[in-house]
């Protein structure tokens, strides 16, 4: 690794790695009150007050054990650290969220309230006092989701170790559906094998027809799975002819903080027998010690299901087929690329939905946005027919290594005349490179693709249609 690149990834560890890592907002009032105002008023102190925040926000990923570079539940071990926490949690990187307040209402908003930043603010002005152990408050109650059951664990079939000669190693691996019979998902929830290298778990559904491609996948690298970047696809890896092209579903992600998804209003997605699942793990190797990982995901599953739902990947078919149509030229930013139609005519509806009829419309329920690294912004916006402009999910300062889905408090209803748009924003300069970790001799034109270099923009919409009520 030369000098430049070591100098870049001691200051990203600093600036991003510092904060509390992913957790969720939904907060009991009660807690909070309990948590904050229940000690001592004349002086705020670690145990008493600030502990219960960290121990709920942050301690996901700042324990011994984690993947951040030093706990937060030990008082003696971060405070020499307490300059770049502020700052990181000044500047909202920390927790990272995402979302900003221009869009709907979302489950599991992990950001500090304002309260709680004045909290901390205001602990650290007056010296960051450590207190009494026997005073320590439990930490806050957050609603972070979960399973109300396992039905079936799959697991990496052998043990993996990621590669240290990058900071970051994408690994995609082939997990056989192991049951004979048809089901429904309705639940997932990823279990990382080793929490100090495991950053986000993504698991993709691969159709029984294209179940003998995805196994010679494994072929294509030495050691268990293959290299992956942005989807289920090997990187670098061409079909044969377009009917090789590997189709494939989002099923669920899985990142520090995160405790499962149950679908919404009883829906599921189906999964035949013969079925691959395809999990791409997301390593960081910048931790000492053991970095070797059998990750697995747990799913929720039940035959009888009341609606059947597909995570619809949202995209314009024109920069898949003709990528310089979304052309990022070099050296400029503030790129933008916009797509906008109804949900019966978008192609993701043609070739993966065709069995679910969006003729009367559909609820959308949650979004995965997809980006890569010279991602800026992310936008969808509802279109009614009747003119209204409604914006769903706006992600100001979008970032590639805190991708997360975002599930909607209620659902919208999307009618058949309504039409979805969605929005990217690019910057493809030097000091974007900079930022990504991901630095070229001499910049260039960048468009759609699968690779580390190349870029996407697809938001992964969880909809149910109408026609089934």
């Amino acid at each position: 690794m030369n000098h430049h690149k070591v100098f870049i990834f001691l200051i990203a560890l600093i600036l991003l790695l510092l904060g509390c890592s992913e957790s969720n907002r939904q907060l009991s009032e009660t807690s909070e009150s309990e948590s904050l105002g229940g000690q001592a008023e004349d002086q705020i102190t670690y145990y008493s007050h600030i502990k219960p925040i960290f121990d709920a926000y942050c301690v996901d990923c700042h324990n011994t054990d984690g993947i951040a570079p030093f706990p937060l539940d030990e008082y003696s071990v971060f405070l020499p650290y307490l300059d770049p926490i502020m700052h990181s949690i000044n500047q909202k990187t920390m927790p990272p969220w995402g979302a900003s307040d221009s869009g709907v209402p979302f489950k599991y908003d992990q950001r500090l309230t304002d309260t709680q930043l004045a909290l901390i603010t205001q602990w650290v002005d007056e010296g960051a006092v450590e207190g009494a152990p026997e005073s320590e408050a439990p930490a806050l109650t957050l609603d972070k989701g979960g399973l109300d059951r396992v039905d079936i664990t799959l697991s990496l079939p052998t043990v993996y170790t990621p590669t240290r000669d990058r900071l970051d190693d994408y690994r995609c691996f082939v997990l056989p559906w192991p049951l004979e019979e048809e089901n429904n998902i309705i639940g997932f929830s990823g279990v990382p094998g080793n929490a100090k290298s495991v950053h986000h778990l993504v698991a993709f559904k691969i159709e029984p027809d294209q179940a003998e491609l995805v196994d010679g996948f494994e072929e294509i690298d030495d050691g268990p799975g293959y290299t992956c970047f942005g989807d289920a696809n090997p990187s670098n890896w061409e079909p044969d002819s377009l009917a090789d092209t590997l189709v494939y579903s989002f099923v669920g992600q899985w990142a520090p903080g995160q405790d499962g998804t149950v679908f919404p209003q009883r829906s599921g997605q189906q999964v035949k027998a013969g079925s691959r699942i395809i999990l791409q793990v997301h390593y960081s190797t910048v931790a000492e010690g053991d970095l070797s990982d059998q990750s697995s995901i747990q799913l929720m599953l039940d035959k009888d299901i009341e609606r059947e739902s597909i995570y619809l990947p949202w995209f314009n078919l024109a920069w898949y087929l003709q990528p310089d149509s979304m052309l990022i030229p070099a050296g400029q930013d503030q790129v933008s690329h916009i797509f906008s139609g109804k949900l019966s005519e978008s192609a993701g509806a043609r070739y993966l939905a065709g069995h679910l009829d969006f003729s009367e419309g559909a609820y959308l329920h949650a979004i995965f946005p997809h980006m890569h690294t010279l991602g800026r912004q992310f936008t969808v916006r509802h279109l009614s027919s009747e003119g209204q402009i409604t914006p769903i999910l706006h992600i100001p300062e979008y970032d590639f290594n805190w991708q997360r889905e975002y599930h909607l408090q209620e659902p919208i209803l999307i009618r058949p005349d309504d039409q979805l748009e969605l929005e990217c924003v690019w910057d493809n300069t030097m000091e974007q490179r900079l930022k990504s970790g991901l630095m070229v001799e001499e910049l260039f034109d960048v468009s759609w693709g699968d690779g580390t270099y190349d870029e996407m923009c697809i938001g992964m919409m969880y909809l149910t249609p109408v026609a089934q009520e």
